[in-house]
């Protein structure tokens, strides 16, 4: 019993700084950079387009 209790709580261990940091409430990453929603669906569908008409043209010359 004493080994699953030893097992669990050393998986729970926090670290000082992040321990800190909760304390204090501050988020928990650091950037230096700030980044922007880029929308891969729209930047897909305009690629899509251009592909297909790009073979509709290989089909129609064979």
């Amino acid at each position: 019993m004493t080994q699953i209790v030893n097992s669990l709580t050393s998986k729970l261990e926090v670290g000082a700084p992040m321990a800190s940091l909760y304390l204090l409430q501050q988020p928990d990453h650091y950037t230096s950079h700030k980044f922007i929603s880029f929308y891969w669906t729209s930047y897909v569908n305009e690629i899509k387009k251009v592909w297909n008409t790009d073979n509709m043209m290989d089909t129609e010359e064979d």
